[in-house]
């Protein structure tokens, strides 16, 4: 049975569960699956069962540390009992590596493979014939950090209550995307093993959403940032042959260079040494199992340690030669991608930038850029073209780290035959100083005023204009309308424009993608508007896709 120890206290917590609900005033929501109970909350309004973290996999302890994740499977008890588990309370996150060099990590669990669910009250219900849309939300967060409660969905189906909403916990860091040079299998080591996590919990919810009210064969997976890439990466896992969902959803993809596992070498090498795994003569599979004994606080000084002695040493995904066999753009470049009808776009200022000196930048995100490469990049973004030596660098970033990658999976899946959407996210967070519109200025308005910190923080700004409620029941409506039909104008709130699939080509009703932005005086008005993507704009995303195969994104 697993998890022994978490299974005793919720079956002791079920026990005595009406004592604790006649001092709470909570109302209990229960689910019955093929081998589990569920209990969950209803919210105040009697809409909401929410079921929060629900574990999908066993723990990742011990052996199984950096190793695919392990799928649960009940044992019936005495008597032939199915299993119950109380999941009403929010769960630890996984462990978290600061975003902040300057600022510790570790906060969190390595027992987090969990997921929450929010779902209509009555789509649970007992006899409920009619199965509801569902869309699986993908944390962002540099593959680094991200607490999925950053990102509350309960309003969502307050708002939507005809769609089931999943998201998920997956390992990050040195946990989550840790890569041995030459992951010896007889260590037992599964590169990737961050991304498989999401993979399982995808299969989890194939099976058993149903239970919850959602139909397993209209679901739709959401992510941004990190979670935008690991979208794609979906989209691009075994080949593209995927049968786990049926849209997507990627917001501001995250898009840097990605290594080979020989590549990982000397990073993974410096972890080892750091952590005190390195022995004379001592094998692959022998440091691997020294650092399954590591506490947890001894891995994170390492991965710290190893990020300060070389800024480029991030913990992504890999080109393992098995889930994936190139990086993305070049997969996307050849066609092998699944092609499905995708919702995409970036926020009109994001880069990440610290100076000026464009070479310098660049090979921060792709260090394998060669100087070839990098006078290439000068001619696409000349300071000419953009008033400013920052300004061009920040251009030549942003549009390759993020902004480009929406324009790209939309032209292959319209080149696939799939209806496809583009945004331009035009509306600042009102809490950031300045005037940009910066890397995940929409979460704000999409999450109730959500700003997130570093070891799984954050903090919910409350609105102060009714402009402000309507235009994130706008965005709200558009992609949940997006999850419903594949079209974000389906369920629309009146006043907000139609908004065009992308047309690959030239022409008026070509190129055409939503801005999305904050109305003006009435609170009924839209700010939102259509536009035609620059043609100078497209030609540089076309210029540096070009190079995908040599700089490794």
């Amino acid at each position: 049975m697993p998890n022994s120890r978490h299974l005793v206290s919720t079956l002791v917590v079920a026990a005595s569960f009406g004592l604790f609900q006649y001092f709470t005033g909570t109302t209990l929501v229960r689910v019955e699956t093929e081998s589990v109970i569920y209990h969950g909350v209803q919210s105040k309004s009697g809409k909401l069962a929410t079921f929060y973290g629900i574990p999908y996999a066993e723990p990742p302890l011990g052996n199984r540390r950096f190793r695919a994740p392990v799928p649960l499977k009940y044992e019936p008890g005495e008597g032939n009992e199915k299993v119950i588990l109380d999941v009403q309370k929010k769960p630890a996150f996984c462990i978290q590596s600061p975003m902040n060099g300057n600022v510790l990590g570790g906060a969190g669990s390595e027992e987090c493979l969990h997921l929450n669910i929010y779902t209509p009250r009555t789509a649970v219900a007992q006899n409920e014939s009619e199965k509801l849309p569902v869309l699986v939300y993908i944390h962002g967060g540099g593959f680094l950090g991200g607490n999925p409660l950053s990102w509350p969905f309960e309003h969502w189906v307050e708002q939507f209550p005809n769609t089931v909403i999943v998201s998920i916990y997956y390992r990050l860091s040195i946990f989550g995307f840790l890569a041995a040079p030459s992951g010896e299998k007889s260590a037992g080591f599964d590169a990737n093993s961050g991304f498989l996590d999401q993979l399982e919990a995808l299969r989890w919810v194939k099976k058993n959403i149903g239970f919850f009210g959602g139909d397993n064969t209209r679901i739709t997976i959401d992510g941004q940032s990190a979670g935008g890439a690991s979208v794609v990466l979906h989209l691009l896992a075994n080949g593209g042959n995927q049968q786990l969902f049926q849209q997507a959803i990627a917001q501001s993809i995250f898009r840097p260079g990605l290594k080979t596992m020989a590549e990982t070498k000397d990073h993974f090498n410096f972890v080892v040494e750091h952590a005190q795994c390195s022995m004379p003569g001592s094998s692959e599979s022998e440091k691997l199992n020294c650092l399954r004994t590591k506490e947890v606080a001894t891995l994170m000084r390492a991965a710290e340690a190893a990020y300060r002695q070389n800024s480029t040493w991030f913990y992504l995904p890999v080109v393992d030669g098995i889930v994936f066999q190139d990086t993305p753009t070049v997969l996307i470049n050849k066609g092998k991608i699944s092609h499905v009808p995708v919702l995409t776009g970036a926020t009109t200022d994001e880069t990440f930038t610290l100076s000026d000196d464009m070479e310098t930048e660049l090979k921060r995100w792709y260090p394998a850029l060669s100087q070839r490469e990098v006078a290439k990049f000068k001619r696409i973004y000349p300071e000419s073209d953009f008033g400013s030596k920052l300004d061009a660098t920040a251009t030549a970033v942003g549009e390759t780290l993020n902004r480009c990658a929406g324009e790209t999976l939309v032209e292959s899946m319209t080149k696939g035959g799939k209806r496809s959407y583009i945004y331009r996210f035009d509306e600042r967070n009102p809490t950031e100083d300045g005037w940009r519109v910066n890397h995940s200025a929409e979460n704000w308005w999409m999450f109730q005023g959500t700003n997130t910190g570093n070891n799984g923080t954050f903090t919910l700004t409350p609105f102060t204009k009714p402009s402000q409620e309507r235009f994130a029941s706008e965005l709200i409506a558009y992609w949940l309308s997006f999850v419903h039909t594949g079209d974000p104008n389906a369920f629309n709130i009146p006043g907000v424009p139609h908004w065009p699939a992308w047309v690959n080509g030239k022409g008026p009703t070509h190129r055409q993608r939503m801005v999305l932005k904050q109305g003006t005086g009435s609170t009924n008005a839209s700010g939102s508007f259509v536009e035609t993507k620059l043609s100078k704009a497209l030609d540089r995303c076309h210029a540096v896709n070009q190079m995908a195969a040599s700089i490794r994104f």
